[in-house]
């Protein structure tokens, strides 16, 4: 065994940027495309490395990520969670959101909401959801058979579901979504100017979203609703940490409202991307191919989350390389989901791909908690586009990627429609 090549055996306090950092070998907006060659490299030449530049370790392989993702008793979440990254009450550090908590913390935070975001109690709203897809279609095709995919529709859709989950109206929602967006962007390069913009921005988005839910949680405490920031604002389990200040209960909300809309918006852009990409419309129209399915495929193909990160709890064992205990390391999804030795073909969309063991909302205790209402969204979306179209065409070659070393999605999807 061996301790990973690196110039210093301690952590460096680049990895307080380097987590957040898009590794230089996919900076591009090519890389940022298409990373995936070059986590086919990592796979075959260097599956657990070091990055100097970062100052953080990756691994790719599908296994060492299902471990970095799902045993917390070797690869802890604290410190992991972008949500946590700014805020001005002095011991937000050591009182993390659920994303950036093992257990027991997590647990008891994951168990006030986990019910709200069960399929059972979601399929209430489905009949309204439906309407909603609806009238946003009904009025980005009013004029003309052109949409612009994401801004008509696979932003405002999820952002609006969960401002009405959470309680919060819709009145501010070009900020939040602005803020929350630029909380997961990443330096486009690793420039020292560029890296203080981007952690700058970040840190100031993160306050506003602070202190917007900061207000909400403060007014749901003097008059209470029936509504999820009620419920985290008036929940006491014997001493669980939401009864402990406004800021557990704050940090909770931004996540959960982070979570809840921009993971679906690139997963809603990326499904219908695949489906033009690879000619799938009118099979799917036809039923030859089933979206449930093809959306399973679409998690693992262009997985919106294409990395976590976790912390080393003691020097962990890797493919012979031990990661030293303190080390912040990047567990690459959108690697694992490209890995030969687990999907056939990983190259290759197949919408009827089974099994798919695909990791695309986690593994464990992290499994995301809203994986039941994205997959919900990305049926009615799909099918109402599906209903309304014959066929439909990408208008640019020059497709532009979020810059985001976490999230893998486009900044815009302009479509020209055969309408039904």
């Amino acid at each position: 065994m061996k301790h990973y090549l690196r110039m210093s055996s301690e952590p460096s306090a680049e990895s307080d940027f380097g987590r957040w950092e898009i590794p230089s070998e996919i900076a591009s907006r090519e890389g940022q495309l298409e990373p995936f060659e070059f986590y086919e490299r990592m796979r075959q030449k260097n599956p657990v490395r070091y990055d100097e530049n970062r100052g953080v370790g990756d691994v790719v392989l599908y296994e060492d990520v299902v471990a970095a993702a799902s045993d917390f008793d070797y690869f802890s979440s604290e410190g992991a969670s972008a949500q946590d990254r700014s805020c001005d009450d002095e011991d937000a550090e050591d009182k993390p959101n659920m994303l950036g908590s093992d257990p027991p913390r997590h647990d008891e935070l994951r168990e006030v909401v986990e019910d709200y975001f069960k399929r059972n109690f979601l399929d209430q709203f489905r009949p309204e959801l439906e309407d909603r897809a609806e009238t946003l279609f009904d009025e980005a095709l009013a004029d003309d058979p052109e949409m612009e995919f994401i801004d008509d529709i696979a932003r405002p859709f999820p952002a609006i579901t969960i401002a009405e989950f959470l309680g919060i109206g819709t009145e501010n929602l070009d900020s939040l979504i602005e803020w929350t967006e630029t909380v997961l962007e990443s330096p486009h390069n690793v420039s020292e100017e560029e890296r203080l913009r981007s952690h700058r921005e970040s840190s100031e988005a993160q306050q506003e979203l602070a202190d917007f839910f900061d207000k909400k949680v403060k007014q749901r405490k003097e008059n209470p609703q029936d509504d999820i920031i009620t419920k985290v604002t008036q929940t006491d389990k014997g001493g669980s940490m939401l009864s402990y200040t406004d800021i557990d209960a704050t940090k909770f909300c931004v996540l959960l409202f982070t979570a809840g809309h921009i993971t679906t918006t690139k997963l809603l852009s990326n499904a219908v991307w695949a489906f033009i990409e690879h000619d799938l419309v009118e099979p799917l129209n036809e039923g030859s191919v089933q979206l449930k399915p093809a959306i399973e495929e679409v998690l693992r193909y262009r997985s919106v989350a294409q990395s976590i990160t976790r912390v080393a709890t003691r020097d962990v064992e890797l493919r012979g390389e031990v990661v030293p205990e303190g080390d912040p390391i990047i567990a690459w999804l959108g690697s694992a989901h490209r890995d030969p030795d687990v999907f056939k073909n990983p190259d290759t969309f197949d919408p009827t791909r089974q099994p798919n063991r695909h990791i695309g909302f986690g593994r464990g205790i992290h499994t995301c908690i809203g994986a039941p209402l994205a997959r919900m969204e990305a049926e009615i979306i799909p099918s109402e586009f599906l209903d309304r179209v014959e066929d439909a065409e990408i208008t640019t070659d020059q497709l532009e990627p979020v810059y985001s070393r976490s999230e893998y999605g486009l900044e815009e999807l302009p479509l020209s429609l055969s309408l039904s």
